[in-house]
């Protein structure tokens, strides 16, 4: 242990920073002997990295670093080699690092390369090195001089390595992994080692490929800055570079210097390449390998900028052959995007220098050499990368320059011989492609097209059209054999690829012998392969795409007489994959191509024996192991067109071949043994049974088939052949004998037996009722009779009773002839219960019921008769029974059954009705709901959606109120019962809530609503002996039902229902019509109130209230036209005004901007001078409800209605004043009601337009005032209605129409009030009192004294004495108070002039000739005075 920790001590004494530590520890003799070998080696060199950066870095201690670094030298080189011989190669790595001459650490190199030689290492062995220096020199040596030292040792090192770089590059590599100086001595190594004159070019070539790996590496290390490293390093003078860069090595950027080591050192090895192909031109320049991986590391590279002048002169000078030498880069499958897009760029480029250059002379060889690689560069061109299609197409521009230079030069020199593609129409082509650029570069999708379309008649949207005039047809055929037969030559890839850019051009590919020759052979391999005679030559997996490919080409043919026989068999080739894995490309691909790519021409225009070969081959794959085949024989199968006749020989020959399977006494032997041929021929190998059950498969697959209907006898035949015995040992003995496994024989008939079943329903379906050709014939009939009694599988008893209700509906009357049979066959069907039997038995009821009532006169008879049957069966039998009918009459016939289940029940009932009084008839009729009609009619509702029985209870009613007169009361009473009972049901109501199924149901809710209002008028009068409160309890439910409908319906359903509603030519029914609409506009409050609390609440409601929304609205207007039309035409006057009524109504509950509400103004507005005095003032009414939701859109009837509406009153009311000549004669002092009416509507509609309108009743104010205050109705309290009325009207009048617009008429009607009488000009000064409340300042500046002396004026009718005014103390309050309202808005300022002027009317003389004050003046005088002091006070 002791011994242990003396050497780690020791060891890290190594590591001490004190170097006077250091060099004690290795004073130590014998250290390597006792210490680790691997571990004291790591010690001295990270030592020697220790001093040798304090070295460099200068100071105090440098000098004792460097005597420490030779020490370490000597004493590692030294010891190791007497005990650690083993560890040469890592001493020598150590020190290789140190063998470059530095002038800072040059006794340190010098000692690393004198005991260089002592480490016995081979490579330092070999190498003669320099290090001695006189004494001197030691001191100050010139740069120059280390300089030569370093280069006579890099130069004896470069021979060292060239003599056996294999053995040396490896370890030389990790040195130089060591460092950055390491690096620069490795990299100057190469360097000079390509460098050494020509005698060893051969081992220089070596070098290349050795050192390329490393150097790779080493440039991926450097990672260089900027492109421009080396430009100025020319491959001529790479001696004169070497001796530069090695007296630049003391640079402190060694990455630099490594970077354009290294770009030397890749001129030197294209240099060596260079001189190599000069002395060896007969070597193939693809068989050398460095070239290669040269050309593709220069493309390649991220640094690629760097060496584009690399490139160029690899191509140039490497090659021998640069075309040659590029082109296998450009149909390569495995190389990547990048490499071709840059080999076609340097071939660009190529081209660019081919077709620019100003030489007179040309190398035609090089242009036809470029020219010849069109078709290889297509296979770019078609690329799936866009950046390969782009430099793709650079290559075509400079091929385009290329031809038309070479053009030239050949029409000079007269060489046309020389140059194949001399047609100019070939420039045309290589033009065109280059104009395309854009195009071809953007979509790979392009360039086929427009090959194709330049090529060949065929068009594409994507190129222009006659594309292909452009060219001549000799040209076109010589451009495209020159495609094909340069590229044929190309990998499979290639071709590929080429092929594929040129499938559109069609069967033009045909005409070339080389795509025929290969299309053939690439068969032929396949088959060989099939047959497994030649299982080396399997197809590649392009080859197989090729033959796809080729495939798909000819199937696209029409017209195939260009094709010999050979062609014809090898598409029989393709589609036969026997003796091939199910999963081999090689067998699915082209089987699968073929069955994709099989057209209905195709097949029609192939010979009558190919045709049926062809579908024997496709009745083999119909079941083929590989799901893909299979479903490609089904598509193709459904594409093409096979005569029923080719089915008939194929179910012949299967037949046929059973029989003599079967048979056992075999007469004619050679017959047989000929059919034997015959279905091999067509199937091979394969097995009757298999053959037998894919045909029937296709035959049932296939319904286009010409005269199917001549299969239904071979079909009979063979159903009979799976009854026999005999027939089925053949067909298993056949199977048995080609197989190994054993054929299931239960499960074969029954498969076969039910194809057989399912085609000729399914042929029979086709046919139209009534069919009259003898296809079948009763012996067919008790042959499926017979077969249906005999099988026992469910399944295939049941297709045999759809085949039986299929010919039901084709030969009634053959099926007719059997029907007792058939019933006796069906009997034991009758007693399954799965779903299944269940519904062949409903089809089956569906076509055999109508046998039997062929016979009969009509559904109802049918009907009673059977529900009358019904009375001692089972409930739950009642309904299975009656849903059987219900399906065999169709779900439209719900309503008439329910209908007479009802009538049943009241039919039976009648007896005990009859018995009873009248008071006990409502109870009778409701016990009748407990009775089982009654319930099975609801069980049977129950069982069906609301969607198929909600709609028939509008039928329902329609169907009663038609078939069932005599008992109409009691029908409808249980009807509408019933119908209240499934308006309660939890899936309408649940379905109800959602959006969409609430819209499916509205049309049935509208037209409910409007049978149950026809039903209600039809019962209003007939009660017959059918007491009251029957035909109460039926409008009851009526409401009730209304009620419950009007809810769930939307605006614009109800809307439809009620117009055409009210479209009935009755008049009652448009009354009651009517009323329902009032009703439910007047609730239709109450539900959004409602409706509003349950949102609060949270709580779902089913009723909804109605609103005039935007889909609604065009409902709602045609609505208000259907009342407006009865409004203006309708000659019942009670319909017109409930018409006018109801529009009045919608106005007030549905306030809108409708449009439709103009217009039904306009028309009220019209007919209100028209008519009595009722309708009259029910139109003005409605004009005010109008007018209120209108507001300014009714201001252009305003004029209109205004003249007509105090027409009609004036007529009922006269004016004292004898203003108006149409005014009423009447005398009496009281009011009839309809005077009153009439005038509450004018007045009413008179302060809706004075609130909407008051800005433009200017023009109407005069009469407006006139009517208010001078006629007496309004003004002397004659009617407490009209007195409210009127007053409101006033003041309405002097809150709404401005100041100025409303006095001048008010004063104006001065003279007009004192004829009427004191209350009407009381009224008037009351509403002159009002206007001056109302009055601003403004307002009181401008008219003060205007009103003011109309006041003094007024003042004096006491003096005046007039007879009309009876009481003059009430009309001098009324002025006085109006004088006071306007002193109370004056100032001192303004009330005192005003004041003065009073009072000098008061003094003021009447009368100039007596010279006497009025005592009159003077007692209004002091009266106002009390009053001004009162309020002044």
């Amino acid at each position: 242990q002791k011994f242990i920790n003396m050497q780690d001590a020791i060891i890290r004494s190594l590591y001490d920073d004190d170097l006077s530590v250091v060099q004690a520890a290795l004073s130590i003799e014998g250290l390597a002997a006792i210490s680790s070998p691997r571990g004291l080696l790591k010690a001295y060199d990270d030592l020697l990295v220790k001093c040798t950066d304090i070295i460099h870095k200068g100071g105090s201690k440098a000098s004792k670093a460097c005597d420490v670094a030779v020490s370490c030298l000597e004493k590692m080189v030294m010891e190791y080699q007497v005990h650690h011989m083993e560890h040469a190669k890592d001493i020598a790595t150590v020190v290789f690092g140190l063998l470059i001459v530095h002038p800072k650490t040059l006794k340190v190199n010098l000692k690393a390369l004198e005991l260089a030689k002592k480490i016995q290492w081979d490579f330092y062995a070999s190498s003669p090195l320099v290090y001695e220096l006189t004494a001197p020199e030691v001191k100050n040596v010139p740069l120059e001089s280390i300089a030569s030292i370093n280069m006579k040792n890099i130069q004896a090192f470069a021979e060292t390595f060239l003599s056996n770089p294999n053995k040396h590059v490896e370890w030389l590599a990790d040195c130089g992994n060591r460092s950055s100086f390491s690096r620069t001595l490795f990299l100057l190594i190469v360097l000079q080692a390509l460098l050494i004159p020509t005698e060893v070019l051969d081992k220089q070539v070596n070098l290349c490929q050795v050192c390329l790996p490393a150097l790779k590496n080493e440039w991926s290390h450097i990672q260089p800055k900027g492109d421009c490293i080396g430009d100025e390093i020319s491959i001529d003078n790479l001696e004169k570079c070497i001796t530069e860069l090695v007296k630049h090595i003391f640079n402190n950027d060694t990455d630099a210097l490594n970077a354009r080591i290294l770009v030397c050192i890749f001129w030197g090895l294209l240099r060596v390449q260079s001189s190599y192909v000069k002395q060896n031109s007969m070597i193939d320049a693809g068989e050398n390998t460095a070239l290669d991986d040269l050309f593709m590391y220069f493309i390649t590279s991220p640094d690629n900028n760097i060496f584009q002048k690399h490139l160029q002169y690899l191509v140039a000078n490497c090659t021998g052959a640069p075309i040659q030498f590029i082109s296998k880069y450009l149909v390569d499958e495995g190389l990547s995007a990048g490499v071709q897009a840059e080999s076609l760029l340097v071939l660009a480029s190529i081209c660019s220098t081919c077709a620019l250059s100003e030489s007179s002379s040309m190398d035609e060889s090089l242009c036809m050499q470029l020219l010849r690689l069109f078709p290889s560069l297509i296979v770019p061109l078609s690329h799936e990368n866009k950046d390969v299609r782009s430099s793709a197409m650079k290559f075509i521009e400079g091929l385009s320059l290329v031809w038309q230079r070479l053009s030239t030069s050949v029409s000079k020199n007269g060489n046309n011989g020389k140059f194949p593609m001399s047609s100019p129409a070939f420039g045309v082509f290589l033009e065109s492609l280059a104009n395309q650029k854009a195009m071809i570069s953007s979509d790979a999708r392009f360039l086929p097209a427009y090959i194709s379309s330049m090529l060949s008649p065929s068009q594409d949207l994507m190129v222009p059209e006659n594309l292909h005039e452009r060219i001549d047809q000799p040209t076109k055929d010589a451009i495209l054999n020159f495609i094909l037969h340069s590229s044929l030559k190309l990998s499979p890839y290639g071709k590929l690829m080429v092929l594929s850019a040129l499938k559109g051009v069609g069967s033009i590919l045909f005409k070339a012998e080389e795509v025929k020759s290969l299309f053939l052979y690439l068969l032929d391999r396949r088959s060989q392969h099939q047959s497994g005679h030649d299982s080396k030559q399997i197809l590649t997996t392009h080859e197989t795409q090729i033959l796809c490919l080729l495939l798909e080409v000819l199937f696209a043919v029409e017209d195939q007489t260009n094709f010999g026989s050979e062609t014809f068999e090898a598409l029989l080739k393709a589609l036969k994959v026997d003796g091939l894995s199910h999963e081999d490309p090689v067998a699915v691909m082209p089987c699968l191509t073929a069955l994709q790519n099989l057209q209905p021409v195709f097949f029609e225009n192939l010979k009558n024996d190919t045709k049926d070969k062809v579908f024997g081959l496709l009745i083999s794959l119909f079941r083929a192991e590989n799901l893909e085949i299979r479903n490609a024989t089904r598509d193709a199968l459904l594409r093409i067109n096979v005569h029923a006749s080719t089915f008939v020989k194929f179910i012949e020959l299967v037949v046929a071949h059973g029989d003599e399977r079967g048979n056992p006494k075999r007469i004619k032997r050679s017959e047989n043994l000929n059919r034997d041929n015959h279905f091999e021929e067509y199937f091979g190998e394969h097995p009757v049974s298999s053959i037998l059950v894919s045909l029937l498969d296709i035959l049932f697959l296939m319904k286009n088939v010409n005269e199917r209907l001549c299969l239904l006898q071979p079909l009979c035949q063979i159903l009979s052949k799976l009854l026999s015995d005999q027939w089925i040992s053949g067909i298993v003995c056949q199977y048995n004998k080609g197989s190994s496994e054993t054929l299931d024989v239960p499960s074969f008939v029954k498969e076969t037996q039910q194809l057989v079943l399912l085609t000729l329903k399914d042929i029979i379906d086709t046919l139209q009722s009534g069919y009259q050709d003898n296809l079948l014939n009763n012996g067919n009939v008790n042959l499926l009779i017979n077969f249906i009694r005999s099988t026992e599988d469910v399944g295939t008893r049941n297709h045999g009773l759809s085949l039986i209700a299929s010919l039901a509906k084709a030969f009634p009357q053959l099926v007719s002839e059997n029907i007792i049979d058939l019933f006796v066959a069906i009997g034991d069907a009758v007693k399954q219960e799965d779903s299944h039997s269940q519904h062949v038995m409903e089809d089956l009821l569906s076509v055999l019921v109508p046998c039997w009532l062929s016979k009969t006169t009509s559904i109802e008879k049918l009907l009673q008769i059977f529900i009358k049957s019904l009375t001692d069966v089972a409930e739950h039998r009642r309904v299975t029974l009656m849903m059987y009918l219900l399906r065999t009459l169709g779900e439209n016939s719900l309503s008439t059954v329910i209908m007479y289940l009802l009538y049943t029940l009241i039919e039976r009932g009648s007896h005990s009705l009859s018995k009873h009084k009248k008071s006990h008839c409502v109870l009778s009729l409701s016990a009748m709901s407990q009775e089982w009609e009654y319930g099975l009619a609801v069980n049977m509702t129950g069982q069906c959606s609301y969607k198929l029985w909600f709609p028939c209870l509008c039928k329902l009613l329609q169907e009663i109120k038609v078939h069932q007169k005599q008992v109409l009361l009691p029908m409808l009473h249980l009807a509408l019962q019933f119908i209240l009972l499934k308006l309660q049901d939890t899936e309408l109501r649940f379905e109800l809530e959602a959006e969409e199924a609430a819209n499916s149901i509205q049309n049935s809710l509208g037209t409910l609503m409007e049978e149950v209002v026809l039903c209600t008028v039809s019962v209003k009068d007939k009660k017959g002996d059918i007491s009251g409160d029957i035909l109460k309890e039926v409008r009851n439910n009526s409401n009730t039902v209304l009620k419950i409908i009007t809810g769930w319906m939307h605006a614009s359903t109800y809307f439809k229902g009620i117009t055409r509603l009210l479209e009935h030519p009755e008049g009652l029914v448009k009354r009651k019509t009517l009323g329902i609409l009032c009703e439910t506009a007047r609730v239709n409050n109450m539900v959004q109130n409602k409706q509003r609390k349950a949102r609060k609440l949270k709580r779902s409601s089913l009723s909804t209230a109605l609103q005039v929304d935007k889909s609604s609205c065009p409902y709602f207007s045609e609505l208000c036209y259907k009342i407006l039309e009865l409004i203006d035409r309708e000659s019942d006057t009670s319909v017109k005004i409930a018409a006018i009524s109801s529009l009045e109504t919608l106005a007030k509950e549905y306030p809108s901007e409708n449009p439709a509400y103009s217009k039904c103004l306009a028309t009220i507005i019209s007919h209100i001078s028209s008519g009595d005095s009722v309708t009259s003032s029910g139109l003005i009414n409605t004009a005010g409800s109008l007018i209120n939701v209108l507001g300014s859109k009714a201001l252009p009837q305003l004029p209109l209605i205004m003249k007509n509406m105090l027409q009609r009153a004036h007529l009922v009311s006269c004016c004292p004043s004898g203003k108006y000549a149409h005014g009423s004669p009447r005398t009496d002092a009281s009011l009839s009601n309809q005077s009153v009416s009439m005038l509450l509507s004018v007045l009413t509609t008179i302060q809706v337009i004075v609130q909407k309108l008051g800005e433009f009743v200017s023009p109407y104010l005069e009469e407006i005032l006139d009517l208010v205050i001078l006629h007496p109705e309004c003004a002397t309290q004659i009617d407490s209605k009209l007195d409210v009325k009127a007053a409101d009207v006033r003041g309405l009048l002097t809150e709404t129409v401005p100041v100025r617009l409303i006095l001048p008429p008010l004063l104006n009607l001065y003279s007009s009030a004192t004829k009427c009488g004191d209350a009407s000009l009381s009224l008037s000064f009351q509403m002159l009192a009002n206007v001056v409340g109302t009055m601003d300042r403004l307002a009181v500046g401008t008219y003060h004294t205007k009103i003011y002396e109309h006041c003094l004026e007024a003042l004096d009718l006491r003096r005046q004495n007039l007879d009309s005014l009876k009481n003059i103390n009430l009309v001098e309050q009324s002025i006085i108070h109006t004088i006071i309202t306007l002193t109370m808005k004056l100032t001192e300022s303004t009330f005192r002039p005003v004041f003065l002027r009073t009072l000098e009317w008061a003094e003021s003389e009447v009368d100039q000739s007596t010279s006497k004050r009025s005592m009159d003046r003077a007692i209004v005088f002091y009266k106002l005075v009390n009053k001004l002091a009162e309020q002044h006070r």
